[in-house]
């Protein structure tokens, strides 16, 4: 077995306990005193956000690195490596332009949260995840079709 696979399998196994680890703490972890709100909330919140960083920066350079490697051999085929990076970057925009920075009538809430800034990065995550999802939803029903006709 080659050193990078290895590596690629021991942190693969390392990031997964971590997060199975994470989880576990969060809903055995119990609540604050007089709240609903569990322990570890912000731990759960902060390693999704890093996992999530760490998944984002690892697949744009490996893109880059992939278009690179194709540069020099095939010019021609190269921009392929970079169709599924100019996708999510459209997606994102797409969701960017869509979303609403309007103010919430949230009665009784009285937090810092609800800005244009915050309004629209949460309407971007869930319009991106929406349509990811959509994608993802179809992209299994086509393939299975596909191979039914087979």
């Amino acid at each position: 077995m080659k050193i990078e696979n290895r590596i690629s399998n021991i942190l693969e196994i390392a990031l997964l306990a971590l997060a199975v680890v994470v989880a576990v703490m969060f809903f055995v972890g119990g609540y604050f005193p007089d709240s609903d709100e569990p322990v570890y909330t912000n731990l759960l919140l902060n390693t999704t956000f890093v996992l999530a960083g760490i998944a984002v920066v690892v697949t744009f350079s490996l893109s880059l690195v992939n278009f690179v490697k194709n540069l020099i051999h095939d010019p021609k085929n190269s921009l392929k490596s970079l169709l599924g990076p100019l996708g999510i970057i459209a997606i994102v925009y797409a969701s960017y332009l869509f979303a609403d920075a309007t103010p919430l009538n949230l009665p009784g809430y009285d937090g810092n949260s609800n800005t244009a800034s915050w309004l629209i990065t949460a309407d971007v995550i869930l319009f991106t995840t929406y349509v990811m999802t959509g994608i993802t939803v179809l992209t299994t029903i086509v393939t299975a079709i596909v191979k039914a006709l087979r």
